[in-house]
């Protein structure tokens, strides 16, 4: 389990009086300084869930588009051709990475797909989901 902690940054405003916060001067009327000064002490803002699941299977079938002119907006699914692709909770990934286990596919078409999740289209998506839902305490395989 682990806990996510606020930001250690807080806003606070600085005067050259301490007792006159409000008292402006030529050199600034228009505008007002603001220091970012860091804390030490964070309170934690929630805790992560337990995964509900081990591993999640899905399956997106084909497309093809530009039906004909003026159908540039149209795609159809193909019956049977598309992308299967499972996620699995991994004890041997470091928590909070996407590691890409393996592709498999007809004839080469797999080798031409990075397993480098940065350059692979289901890599990114993983890790943008994971940062979206804020996953730190798992590693996760595709």
């Amino acid at each position: 389990m682990a806990i996510c902690n606020q930001s250690p940054f807080k806003l606070s405003s600085s005067s050259s009086s301490s007792t006159n916060l409000f008292k402006t001067t030529p050199s600034t009327q228009n505008f007002q300084i603001i220091k970012c000064k860091t804390c030490l002490s964070s309170k934690p803002l929630k805790t992560e869930p337990e995964p509900v699941f081990k591993t999640v299977k899905t399956f997106a079938p084909a497309t093809f588009a530009n039906i004909g002119p003026g159908f540039d907006f149209l795609g159809c699914a193909i019956d049977g051709v598309g992308d299967h692709v499972s996620l699995s909770i991994d004890p041997d990934v470091q928590p909070g990475h996407i590691l890409i286990s393996s592709i498999d596919g007809i004839g080469n078409s797999s080798k031409k797909l990075s397993e480098d999740p940065l350059w692979n289209c289901a890599g990114i998506a993983a890790i943008s989901v994971m940062k979206m839902l804020g996953v730190r305490s798992t590693g996760l395989s595709l």
